[in-house]
Formats: C-alpha cells, sequence, structure tokens
C-alpha cells in the first residue's frame, strides 16, 4: 500500500485513487500511540502506531521522508523514531535534545527537529541520524514546537516560551524576522499554525482561540475562532478538510473539533483523544506490480529478465539477509560491472500517458557489502519512446558501504511519448573476487490521475510573462465538479492554495487561466487540484518554472519609501503608463492616482492596511512599506 503525508501542521491535500480511503493519523499524548480516522465521518479505524510501539512515548510530530519512511518525534524519550511508511514497522531511533516537538524536511532533505529543552532547531542527516546542524542564532526561541513551510519557502517556527513566530531561511537557517511579534493579536503560547489562501491560523493555547493573521507580512487582522467556541480548551493541531472546514486538537477537552470556513463551531469531529498533531494520509489496495520477478524469487536469467554482463543469480542466506521473501539479485564473481535489464510495456497506456495522465511510482532496496574501497549497487530507469529512444531517467546513483537495504523511489507522471521503462540493475566490483552489490525486492506501479473523479484533463501549461507564471489548464468532460484550486509550491513537496476557480461543468471541458503575479525571481512549482461536489478531488501533472522579471523601457521611481499616507510615482518619459499596487499574495489594491507634477502621479494609500506592498508600473516592481 502506497501512503502520502503532510508535514507537520502545515496544510495537507491528499490524493485519492479509486478503492482507496483518505485517513487522518492524530497523535495521542495519553495513549502513547497514532490511531487513524476516517476523514469524512472521523470514526475511528484502529492504530497506525500502536501503543508504545519502538518506545514510542508522547508522540508530538510526524513526517514522511523523500526515503518513504516515517519520522515520528518521541517527547519523552528524546528521539525521532524511524517507520517502514508502507506498514509502520519499527526501524531505528535518532537520538535528539532534549523534548523534540515538531519535525519537517530541509529543502536539502534531512530532518529538522524542534527541540523545545535546548531552544533550538537541530538538522540531522536522514540516513545516519547524525547531527549536522544547529538553528539558534538570533533568532531568540524559546521553547520551540510546531513548524510549517510559508508561502515564500521560508520555514516559520512557533516559538511557545515568548509568544511569536519566527522566520528562517530554509536552506541557510539564518534568522530573518520575527514575522509574528511576540503577543499580536492577543496571542498566548502558539500550539500550531499554517497558511491557507492569504492568511495564516495559529492556534493560540492559553486563550483558547484560533487567531488569523496576514500571510504577507504578520500583521493581526482578526479572531477566527472566539474563546472557548464548542468547547475549545488548550487548541493544539490545526488541519483544513477539503470542504474547507478546519479541524481543530482540543487538548484540555480530550477532542478534535470542526469549524465551517467562517469559523462557525460544527461539531465534535473526533471524541476522547487526547489529541496533539493532525495529518492525513492515504490507503488502499497495492496496487499492481509490472515488473516480473521483482525479488529473484526465481532463476533471474530465466524469469523476466536479460543479463547483458555479469552472472545474476539468486542470492541468499544470512550474508545479508534478504529484504523481503527469500532471495535477491546477485551477480556472482563478475569483474567491472555487471548489469540485468527488463522492459516494461506501457503502448496500451499511451492515450493517459499522452494526456499525462499516468503517474509511475518506482521502489528498490540497495545494499552492498562494507568494505574499503566498496562494490555498489544501482538501479537506473530509462523512460523510453516507440523508437527506444532515452526521454528522461532516474538513476540512484551507485549505493556503496550500505549495512542495511537502502529503500530508493522515484515517482513522476511519465514524460510524453513513453511507450517503455527499461529498468537496469547494476553492480561494479571495486574490490576481493565477488561483485557484492545487492538488489531486492523491486516495485513499479501505475495510476491513472483523475480516475475517481468526473474531470477529465487535457492540457496543464505555466508560462513565464513579464508580469508573472501564465497558467492555462484545459479539460475535456466535466461533470459534478466544484472548483479548481492553483497550488503553488517553492521546493516541489510543500504546497500552498493560491487561487480558486468554479468549475463550469461542461460536456465538452472548458479551458482557464489564473495569472500568478506575487512572485519573487527562482525556480518555482505549480499544480491544480481539482475537488467535485462530493469533496473528492485530485490533481493535475506538476509544472515547474522559472522566473524572473523581465525588464521594461519604463524606469519609475517611487517615494517616500516607507510611506504613510500618500505616495508618489515619477516616470522617465511621457508615454502613458499602467500601475498597480499589489499585495505580497497577490490581491490588488484599488488607488486613485493623480497627477502632482510632470510625469509625477501621487496617490493616497491612508485606507490601506500597514504592511509589505508591491507597486508595479508598467511590467517593473518595486517594493512599498506602509506604516
Amino acid at each position: 500500500m502506497r501512503f502520502i503525508t503532510s508535514f507537520l501542521f502545515c496544510l495537507a491535500f491528499i490524493i485519492s485513487a479509486k478503492g482507496q480511503t483518505d485517513y487522518l493519523m492524530i497523535g495521542d499524548f495519553s495513549a502513547d500511540a497514532v490511531p487513524q480516522f476516517n476523514i469524512s465521518s472521523g470514526q475511528a479505524n484502529g492504530y497506525f502506531l500502536a501503543a508504545n510501539h519502538g518506545g514510542l512515548d508522547s508522540p508530538s510530530g510526524l513526517v514522511s521522508g523523500n526515503d518513504g519512511q516515517f519520522y515520528v518525534t518521541s517527547q519523552a524519550n528524546n528521539r525521532v523514531l524511524v517507520m517502514e511508511g508502507e506498514d509502520g514497522s519499527f526501524i531505528r531511533p535518532i537520538n535528539t535534545g532534549s523534548s523534540p516537538v515538531g519535525i519537517v524536511l530541509s529543502p536539502a532533505g534531512n530532518l529538522l527537529v524542534a527541540e523545545a529543552g535546548p531552544d533550538r532547531i537541530s538538522a540531522f542527516d536522514v540516513a545516519t541520524g547524525s547531527r549536522i546542524g544547529t538553528w539558534n542564532s538570533g533568532g531568540g526561541l524559546n521553547n520551540p514546537a510546531s513548524m510549517c513551510y510559508g508561502p515564500d519557502g521560508a520555514l516559520y517556527v512557533g516559538s511557545r516560551g515568548n509568544d511569536k513566530i519566527a522566520r528562517f531561511n530554509a536552506a541557510s537557517g539564518a534568522f530573518v524576522d520575527n514575522f509574528v511579534p511576540s503577543q499580536s493579536g492577543g496571542l498566548d503560547r502558539p500550539g500550531d499554525f499554517c497558511f491557507r489562501a492569504g492568511f495564516l491560523y495559529v492556534s493560540s493555547r492559553n486563550t483558547d482561540e484560533v487567531l488569523r493573521y496576514d500571510a504577507s507580512d504578520g500583521s493581526f487582522v482578526d479572531v477566527f475562532v472566539s474563546a472557548g467556541l464548542g468547547g475549545l480548551n488548550d487548541p493544539i493541531g490545526l488541519y483544513w478538510r477539503s470542504n474547507g472546514h478546519l479541524l481543530v486538537a482540543s487538548l484540555g477537552s480530550d477532542q478534535v473539533l470542526e469549524y465551517d470556513a467562517g469559523g462557525a463551531f460544527v461539531g465534535v469531529f473526533v471524541d476522547n483523544i487526547t489529541p496533539g498533531f493532525i495529518i492525513s494520509h492515504t490507503y488502499g489496495p497495492s496496487p499492481q506490480n509490472l515488473i516480473i520477478n521483482p525479488g529473484a524469487e526465481t532463476d533471474p536469467t530465466s524469469d523476466g529478465w536479460t543479463a547483458l554482463s555479469g552472472s545474476w543469480q539468486q542470492g541468499g542466506g544470512s550474508n545479508p539477509n534478504p529484504n523481503e521473501g527469500d532471495y535477491y539479485f546477485y551477480p556472482g564473481a563478475a569483474a567491472g560491472t555487471a548489469e540485468l535489464y527488463q522492459d516494461i510495456d506501457l503502448s496500451a497506456d499511451a492515450g493517459y500517458i499522452d494526456a499525462e495522465n499516468l503517474l509511475l511510482d518506482f521502489r528498490a532496496y540497495l545494499r552492498a557489502f562494507p568494505q574499503t574501497p566498496a562494490d555498489a549497487a544501482q538501479v537506473v530507469l530509462e523512460f523510453l519512446d516507440a523508437d527506444e529512444n532515452i526521454l528522461e531517467t532516474y538513476d540512484t546513483g551507485q549505493q556503496t558501504n550500505t549495512g542495511y537495504w537502502r529503500k530508493m523511489e522515484d515517482s513522476r507522471t511519465a514524460p510524453i511519448g513513453t511507450r517503455s521503462v527499461r529498468i537496469r540493475l547494476l553492480s561494479t566490483r571495486y574490490n576481493g573476487t565477488n561483485n557484492n552489490g545487492y538488489i531486492d525486492n523491486l516495485l513499479l506501479t501505475k495510476t491513472i490521475l483523475g480516475a475517481p473523479l468526473p474531470v477529465s484533463w487535457k492540457s496543464f501549461e505555466a508560462k513565464a510573462t513579464a508580469e508573472g507564471v501564465l497558467l492555462h489548464w484545459e479539460t475535456s468532460l466535466e461533470e459534478n465538479a466544484d472548483f479548481f484550486a492553483v497550488e503553488r509550491s517553492a521546493n516541489g513537496r510543500d504546497w500552498w492554495e493560491i487561487s480558486q476557480q468554479v468549475a463550469q461543468n461542461t460536456s465538452t471541458g472548458a479551458a482557464y487561466e489564473y495569472l500568478d503575479r506575487q512572485l519573487t525571481a527562482g525556480r518555482w512549482y505549480y499544480r491544480i487540484r481539482q475537488i467535485d461536489i462530493d469533496d473528492q478531488y485530485t490533481y493535475s501533472a506538476i509544472r515547474e518554472i522559472s522566473w524572473q522579471a523581465v525588464a521594461t523601457n519604463t524606469s519609475f521611481t517611487l517615494y517616500p519609501n516607507p510611506a504613510q499616507a500618500e505616495i508618489f510615482v515619477q516616470v522617465l518619459d511621457s508615454e502613458e503608463v499602467r500601475a498597480v499596487l499589489w499585495s505580497m499574495i497577490g490581491q490588488a489594491y484599488p488607488v486613485k492616482w493623480e497627477p502632482a507634477g510632470e510625469h509625477v502621479w501621487r496617490a493616497q494609500v491612508t485606507h490601506l492596511p500597514k504592511g509589505n506592498y508591491f507597486l508595479e508600473v508598467s511590467g517593473q516592481r518595486k517594493l512599498l512599506l506602509l506604516h
């Protein structure tokens, strides 16, 4: 079975494939377990992690790694527990500082853990578990807990001891600012927070509220869930359902409570639990493995595979033990590089592939005998067209000196034109008389994107323009569709919603466009989430694009900056220009421009909220601060 999870404390959306079910995983402090509940009804559905599994004691955070494994903070015994992503089986502990709470992945794929005891954020290597860095310089962290990535790609950290939310550069760990200053809006001991549709929502534990802040500058907006509403007591975890309702973990009342899009109380969603984090995952029947003889349980050279070099055979015994079953792929005493391959025919899925609607998921376990110099195991996937030209590749790289089976994974939409996938197993001998690179437990599955929903995707494109990134998507069929949500990411993992468009529900399909103007220069990722009237949803393919502001012939001067009551714009030519004031989340604000001299225009801004804005003049932008 396959899991897809969110980062701790961040807004999560799940792909629901046909025959699969969505569940919430909720950390239960009292039971030292992670039970799961139906995401639609709140009905209990057993445990993902049973009580004290792997030594679990006060689970406070959970994240899914790029390796498909789960990492759970066990606060009471100062550990992060590594669990197998497919069945939750315990793998190993990672020792941390005192009281680990929040946990996320860094842009480099390492673990970032909020250690409340020593007031710091520490980075750990996911493969070795070793500490590789510490973030606590300049941020003034005091009892840090929840963490979340923001729309700007920065890492936001809740500092419970001084009632603020600090912002850090996600790549370097450098402190940026206190995005939500201490006690802003009455914030008292921040529990959890997440970004959604231009706002930052924060649970205030000591005031029993959920507060709302402007996502562009951190300024206080209002109280979203009023104090004690519906019995809210010591709110911690937050989770947004696909129907636009907010779930809040109410620690003091041992419940998970539900509120609508306006903050009104709906009801008790889960009762009789001591809740902390709330995240979600999807699982269902295991899809068919497209690989013949994926674990060398029969002779690989006579069942499904072709040897190009080496003496490929079934390896077994206890040196090493197989990852699964009784055998693994072993190249024998071959010198140099031994290679074995298998071609997977996908020509029957050509229609889905060329519409970018076929998702391919691959997994393999690799191991090599630890020695110096060490032999190496490697797997390469080649996505081939009808003439066997290579369209794309996935390469695990050479895996050496591994004392355990290392899980390697790839997930991608099949490139347009793909008609087959070639799986190449390679083992290279660098030492001794045997070639000791081992490979086992291969898996390749396919999923037709959009299958559960009555919408057929036709295309989705992203184009860089002078004003931002223009998104254009088309469908060939819509029935009982509700709306499309545009989502953007700075790293391809953490997503946030930036816009919505109502579905047209036509039998011949429709076309949609959205211009994302709130951007800084760099690489961005986009996808479209389509939601039907029953709250089921699916995703488009992901589009990756680099954007850089395009220079124009119009230059301008903006003053005063910072400003309070009015601003002036002076252009350097006499041609007519277009000036627009944008918020940091892409909302246009109306201002009335009046002539104030030759090539000079003036606008009153006293009606606008304080904060940061972009002033755009004929495609050029400058940052404006109102205070």
